[in-house]
Formats: structure tokens, sequence, C-alpha cells
């Protein structure tokens, strides 16, 4: 295997892992009770977190399947 497939993998395996990741942030913030305004903070801030980085993952996965 080439260095080019190797990288397509890890970054594939990784969208998939940020986007499920991703999933389940809003799935918790929606089944979440909104009592408790701190766990919503922290659930923001989660968000804010691992929605560039899926973004550029997407990114990066397009660029590689062009190559």
């Amino acid at each position: 295997m080439n260095l080019k497939s190797i990288v397509y993998k890890l970054v594939s395996y990784l969208l998939v892992t940020f986007i499920l990741s991703d999933i389940l942030i809003i799935v918790i913030y929606i089944l979440k009770d909104y009592g408790e305004p701190t766990s919503l903070e922290n659930i923001n801030k989660t968000i804010l977190i691992f929605l560039p980085i899926t973004i550029v993952l997407i990114i990066l996965e397009r660029i590689f399947r062009k190559i």
C-alpha cells in the first residue's frame, strides 16, 4: 500500500468517527434535560469543536478522492 491510500483510509475512518460523534452529541443535546444550563454549555462547546473538525475532514476526504 502506498502512502496516499493509507492517508485516505485514515481520513475516511476519522471522518466516520467524527460524524458519528456529532450525531451522538446532537442526540444527547435533544434528550438532555433543559434544567441544567452548565451541561448545555459544555455540549455547545463540544459541538463548536467537533463540527469544524468534521468539515475539514470532509474537505480532505474529497481532495484525496480526486487525487
